[in-house]
């Protein structure tokens, strides 16, 4: 039985290709190696990927027909032209599909976690990652195509005033989701938090998300500006040349 959550909002048929032994036997080495890595900086960020081992395997074979095209086989450890690998996701890769690829420099959109947020006077509803009218999409360039995968938030932020998320994911829009609890409350010698989601984000080339955030307002006659730095807990699956671009 999967062990896995997935949200893809409209998206009904999400195609698929089994890895083969090799390439499966490479990811668990390849992953192996992260958890560990984790685990050397948080035990909590390392189990909190350990949980989803089985989502992020499937990722791959989900990246892998998306990428069929170019009969790309799939090289978690050390990938090279004509294949196609994984790596955390970086703020990058919240642009990717607006990148001019294949120019130098290689700019991007984001560049940092760390993010201004603007709130109205009448709410506390603001704009997180993407917007309804211009949502994040993975790269669908030609040898540049990308797949995003995340499982969780990670705030680096002390005292944030989050209070909920609301995502839409390929045109449908989730529930709004308390979360602060996770948000607000401290763990002993932790200098950020895990903020789970209700799932397992799976975006693929063509797809699309954007994130919404409720933070606590200390008044409501004005618009209020704070700084908040979330980012996304998960993997980029991509050919090599985007994950060898240089991106500024």
């Amino acid at each position: 039985m999967a062990n896995y959550n997935l949200i893809t909002g409209k998206l009904q048929n999400l195609q698929s290709t089994p890895l083969t032994a090799d390439e499966m036997a490479a990811f668990n080495r390849w992953f192996t190696r992260l958890v560990g890595q984790k685990g050397e900086i948080d035990l909590d960020i390392a189990a909190s990927f350990e949980k989803q081992k089985d989502f992020y395997a499937f990722a791959a074979t989900v990246a892998k027909s998306y990428f069929a095209t170019n009969n790309l086989p799939f090289v978690p450890e050390e990938p090279t032209s004509g294949t196609f690998g994984v790596r955390e996701i970086l703020p990058v890769d919240l642009g990717a599909n607006a990148i001019v690829w294949g120019t130098a420099p290689v700019t991007a959109a984001f560049h940092s976690w760390v993010q201004p947020l603007t709130v109205a006077a009448a709410n506390g509803w603001t704009n997180l990652f993407g917007t309804p009218a211009a949502p994040i999409t993975p790269s669908n360039t030609q040898s540049y195509h990308s797949l995003l995968a995340f499982h969780s938030l990670i705030s680096w932020q002390p005292g944030t005033r989050i209070l909920a998320l609301k995502h839409t994911v390929n045109s449908y829009t989730y529930p709004e989701v308390s979360v602060e609890e996770a948000a607000k409350i401290d763990k002993p010698f932790k200098t950020f938090k895990l903020i789970p989601l209700e799932g397992d984000f799976l975006i693929h080339p063509t797809g699309t998300f954007n994130t919404r955030l409720e933070l606590e307002k200390v008044t409501f006659a004005n618009a209020e500006t704070y700084s908040e730095q979330l980012a996304l807990l998960g993997l980029v699956f991509a050919e090599y040349s985007y994950l060898n671009a240089e991106i500024n």
